[in-house]
């Protein structure tokens, strides 16, 4: 702190920007957290997902959990960055359809996961068949409320009339 700071006792919030930034230079400090807790500690892997595998594959399955092994202490010299640590598992979750194809393209995506990376920091791939979000309850829309008859009278036509008719009755039949 400088003098003037200790002096009037306020802290100066560090790193404030007095500018616009876009926001994807802001994304990956953001969820670092979030996305820590599943497991990804190289975020880029999802953000980059598409531009890895090939869009083939990233319509087919997406990474929802990497585990990667903890570096040794007799690996890290004191003082240093750890190493990168290989021999890390990938979960992909795809559809029960997608699954088998999935089996069949592991050694291709593993293979572009370590040209990503650079080393080998995935070495398995695991399948988990399930559909998006994993919930237990699906939100329902409301079950809609009586259909009252449409006032056609504004409708010069008759067969439009006619036609607009037996589609509010159609409708009525499926509530």
């Amino acid at each position: 702190m400088s003098a003037q700071e200790e002096k009037s006792g306020k802290k100066i919030e560090a790193g404030r920007k007095n500018r616009l930034s876009a926001l994807a230079s802001s994304v990956p400090a953001l969820t670092k957290l979030a996305l820590g807790r599943k497991g990804f500690a190289e975020a880029s892997l999802i953000g980059e997902w598409t531009m890895i595998v090939g869009e083939d594959i990233a319509r087919l399955a997406i990474p929802v959990k990497m585990r990667l092994p903890r570096a040794k202490k007799d690996e890290k010299p004191a003082g240093t960055i750890a190493p990168n640590v290989a021999g890390g598992t990938l979960t992909l979750r795809a559809s029960p359809a997608a699954s088998l194809e999935i089996q069949h393209l592991k050694p291709r995506i593993l293979e572009r996961i370590q040209r990503y990376f650079g080393y080998p920091a995935i070495t398995e791939i695991r399948i988990e068949i399930g559909e998006g979000k994993k919930s237990s309850l699906k939100a329902r829309r409301p079950a809609p409320g009586p259909v009252a008859q449409p006032d056609l009278s504004h409708v010069t036509d008759p067969d439009i009339r006619e036609a607009l008719r037996r589609l509010g009755a159609a409708r009525a039949k499926r509530v």
